[in-house]
């Protein structure tokens, strides 16, 4: 069996519904909340494969993305696109980030390790990669996100051989807030992993 950030995240939630989901693969269909997440994450990367062609993107070109690549939704995911597009002009547009990677699905064959990375931005300083991870939650607290984004650290750098990620965030859509920590080689404290 190949593992996934969803699988672990599964497992540790509940054994046995990891039990019924992966080993008896008995079916089940997307709750509210499951729908919700995907129709917000098609609408991110439908805007962000758009803006990846883009060169010096500016506020213009994101609300232009927004207008063309919207994908409609039979829930109200408006606070959700609202704060999307804050996070598109806070990194792509005044942080001068590039899109690296939209959606990149990633297996490591030597660990059997895979994962789908929502969005990969390139700092244009060092070129080293941030990973993101969207939730489409309120914040919580980063420490329950640290095996997934180390995961994700792990997935890219063995694709992009030679890359480093620097740090990996999770972006809550639904309140704007981000919540991350910097990879380093020496033990720190706060929100720096080794």
């Amino acid at each position: 069996m190949k593992i996934s950030k969803s699988k672990l995240n599964t497992y540790r939630k509940c054994p046995r519904q990891f039990q019924y989901i992966y080993v008896d693969k008995i079916p089940s269909e997307p709750n509210d909340f499951m729908q919700l997440g995907l129709d917000v994450h098609a609408n991110a990367e439908s805007i962000g494969r758009r803006l990846k062609d883009f060169e010096n993107i500016t506020r213009d070109d994101v609300l232009q993305a927004f207008e063309d690549c919207y994908i409609e939704s039979d829930f109200d995911i408006s606070e959700h696109m609202t704060f999307l597009f804050d996070f598109f002009i806070a990194t792509i547009v005044d942080g001068d980030y590039t899109i690296f990677s939209i959606e990149d699905r990633i297996e490591d064959e030597e660990t059997g390790i895979r994962g789908i990375v929502d969005i990969i931005l390139e700092d244009p300083i060092d070129n080293e990669l941030i990973v993101i991870d969207y939730k489409t939650s309120k914040s919580k607290a980063i420490t329950d996100y640290r095996l997934e984004l180390c995961m994700y650290k792990k997935l890219v750098e063995s694709k992009y051989d030679g890359r480093t990620v620097s740090s990996a965030c999770i972006f809550f859509t639904k309140d704007g807030k981000y919540k991350g920590f910097n990879f380093v080689e020496t033990q720190l404290k706060g929100a720096y992993v080794t």
